[in-house]
């Protein structure tokens, strides 16, 4: 089966082997959507989703979702113009107000974004996601790897389309040896 709900930017398209809807009322001013086994998510802005279970809250006047819960297996990729990212957990958590995103994994999540010439790859224990200022924050045992070199910290703030990192807490930064003597000059100036 498949349902469409419209969400942030246009329609959202959800099929699944089993679909439950309650409507609003019963204290609630949203509706409740439940979608289970074999969810998979696809949006006009080129996100996709797959889990085992989606429950998402709708407002049923405008049917845009306000928040989504995705659990099991939750695999999420957004490829447009910017190029693709791909993030795995087992719970993902969508708020629309704010455009947040958390990803959760009882043995931590990853994420992967680049292009056909670099692949970054992120893991923490949680992931946050900011989408109004295009912004991941991971928590936790943070490791970010690239062809650049590598940073672990406990927490590590990525803006994977303009490739500002920082970090905090005890963290560490190795660089390949070919980076540092590319780009840091050598004593009385020479490279």
């Amino acid at each position: 089966g498949g349902s469409e709900v419209v969400g942030t930017n246009g329609p959202v398209e959800v099929r699944c082997q089993e679909f439950v809807y309650r409507a609003s009322g019963e204290g609630t001013d949203w509706a409740e959507a439940a979608y289970l086994g074999g969810v998979e998510v696809r949006s006009a802005s080129g996100m996709q989703l797959t889990c085992q279970e989606l429950r998402a809250s709708v407002d049923p006047d405008s049917n845009r979702v306000q928040r989504m819960v995705a659990d099991r297996s939750v695999v999420m990729v957004q490829e447009d113009a910017k190029g693709r990212r791909t993030a795995r957990g087992d719970q993902a958590v969508y708020t629309a107000v704010g455009e947040e995103l958390r990803l959760l994994g009882e043995h931590g999540v990853a994420m992967e974004w680049g292009s056909a010439t670099e692949t970054n790859r992120a893991r923490g224990r949680s992931l946050r996601y900011d989408g109004t200022r295009d912004r991941l924050e991971l928590i936790g045992e943070a490791e970010l790897v690239s062809v650049r070199g590598r940073l672990a910290g406990e927490r590590l703030w990525v803006n994977p389309m303009n490739g500002l990192v920082s970090a905090s807490g005890m963290w560490k930064i190795r660089f390949p040896a070919r980076e540092l003597r590319d780009r840091v000059p050598l004593e009385g100036g020479r490279r």
